[in-house]
C-alpha cells in the first residue's frame, strides 16, 4: 500500500508545471518565513526536483543571518535546532507521513528529538494534493509535528 501511495503522489506532483512548482515553493517560503522567522537555528533538507524548492528559504535564512543546517553538513548541533524542515511526499492530518522508503529520516529525527529533548520542531512541506487520509504506520515511524503546504 505505502509504494501505492508514493507512486499516486510521484504522477500527482509530475503533472504541476514547473511555474507552478516555482509559485508553491514561493507561498511556503513565505509561510515558513511568517510563522517561524523569531527561530535562530533550522535544519532544512535540500529539496529534490519533485519536491518543493528549499533553496530560496535557505538562501533568505542565510541573508538574515539564521543558522542554518543541512544534511550534507559535517557537524550539525543538534541540541541547538529549533525547527527541522522537510519536504516529503505524502502526509495525513494527523501527522502520518509517508517518505521515499529508505527509513534515512527517520533515524535522523529520533535522534535529532532525543538529543534536543524533545524541543525541535518537525515541519513538513508539500505541494498540494501530497494530503491523503491515511498511511499505514511502523513502530518506527516519527511523526510530524506541522504541515505546511499552499492549500
Amino acid at each position: 500500500m505505502k509504494q501505492q501511495i508514493r507512486q499516486q503522489i510521484k504522477e500527482k506532483i509530475k503533472d504541476i508545471p514547473p511555474q507552478k512548482k516555482q509559485e508553491y515553493s514561493f507561498r511556503i517560503t513565505q509561510k515558513i518565513i511568517e510563522k517561524f522567522g523569531h527561530l535562530q537555528t533550522r535544519h532544512i533538507y535540500i529539496s529534490m526536483q519533485d519536491e518543493i524548492d528549499t533553496a530560496p528559504l535557505i538562501s533568505h535564512l542565510e541573508k538574515t543571518g539564521k543558522k542554518i543546517f543541512t544534511p550534507d553538513m559535517k557537524e550539525i548541533e543538534l541540541q541547538t535546532i529549533d525547527i527541522i524542515i522537510v519536504p516529503w511526499r505524502a502526509f495525513t492530518q494527523d501527522g502520518k507521513r509517508l517518505g521515499r522508503g529508505a527509513w534515512r529520516y527517520d533515524r535522523f529525527l529520533a535522534h535529532a528529538k532525543k538529543t534536543s529533548h524533545g524541543r525541535s520542531t518537525v515541519v513538513w512541506i508539500c505541494f498540494p494534493g501530497q494530503i491523503v487520509k491515511n498511511i499505514p504506520q511502523e513502530p518506527r515511524d516519527i511523526l510530524m509535528d506541522e504541515v505546511i503546504t499552499t492549500e
